[in-house]
């Protein structure tokens, strides 16, 4: 579990940097993108953390309050700790990487 909040984390500032640094990652799809990789990244940091301790522990250690921040977090950012996040940080690099000149080199086709 620590090594999927680890690359969550990863990969969803990746997709943030990424749509930051390039202006040509600022299309109005590409933001859905940026959307889900905020809600993943406040999902992962948030309730995934707290999982990841509770894992540790092995049992809820952290009280009733902390409980419902995780519950809360979890039914408003999705539960997509790990799954929706590797998916967008994938999309935005292999469609947006190449068009962007990430890699060194420009590709035909155009993301969004």
């Amino acid at each position: 579990m620590i090594f999927v909040v680890v690359a969550s984390v990863f990969t969803n500032g990746l997709v943030l940097v990424a749509t930051a640094k390039f202006k040509k990652l600022r299309h109005p799809l590409n933001w859905i993108l940026v959307n889900l990789a905020v809600a993943d990244l406040g999902e992962t940091v948030i309730a995934s953390t707290i999982s990841v301790v509770n894992q540790i522990f092995g049992y809820f250690i952290l009280g009733h309050p902390m409980c419902v921040i995780e519950g809360y977090t979890v039914s408003a950012c999705g539960q997509s700790g790990g799954g929706h996040g590797w998916g967008v940080g994938s999309a935005v690099v292999t469609q947006c990487g190449d068009t962007a000149g990430i890699w060194g080199r420009e590709v035909g086709h155009k993301c969004g």
